[in-house]
């Protein structure tokens, strides 16, 4: 188990569990600085809702969501889950990301749904280094994501807004968001 947060999946009271648990893979030992300097765990990892009970509820396995690679946590980076309400249907969403480059991370969305863990939206390049990052809310079905525009060299930010059945890019270049905005 390399991270799990206490959540009320079905909103009778009750806590059930996330986990992002370990299903095969090793530890490694990077010693040149970079994202993965240090003891990291690398392999195959799946998300897991387990019941009070301790009944699992739902998985999903993480690896085909980040293109079917191999995935590597960090043993001693803080691993915290954030939840939010991105497309405001009810449902937890949260992100889990893998590092890309020293100026970001790759995260995806993933969604707490009756019928099981769903992947809302993919391969969202953000300036944070951590495994789940909460984004800006701009209005009930909107977020800000910010990143490191290396074209321009400057941060830069885009929303994306809940349309139907996915999260769509607008570009946000001088748009000024204010929280609130949509």
């Amino acid at each position: 188990m390399i991270a799990e947060a206490a959540v009320d999946y079905d909103q009778d009271g009750e806590e059930e569990k996330l986990y992002v648990r370990m299903m095969s893979g090793e530890s490694n030992e990077e010693k040149e600085i970079g994202p993965n300097m240090g003891t990291y765990w690398e392999g195959e990892f799946r998300l897991e809702l387990i019941a009070k009970d301790g009944t699992l509820l739902h998985a999903l396995d993480l690896n085909p969501t980040f293109n079917s690679g191999p995935l590597i946590f960090n043993q001693s980076r803080q691993f915290v889950i954030s939840f939010a309400d991105y497309n405001n249907d009810g449902s937890l969403d949260f992100s889990i990301g893998q590092s890309f480059t020293s100026n970001g991370s790759t995260f995806n969305l993933y969604s707490l749904l009756p019928e099981g863990i769903a992947v809302l939206h993919q391969g969202l390049f953000t300036a944070d280094n951590s495994y789940s990052t909460l984004y800006e809310k701009a209005g009930n079905t909107s977020f800000i994501n910010r990143y490191y525009d290396m074209d321009k060299g400057k941060e830069a930010q885009t929303l994306y807004t809940w349309q139907g059945e996915r999260f769509v890019r607008t570009e946000c270049e001088g748009c000024e968001l204010k929280t609130g905005d949509t």
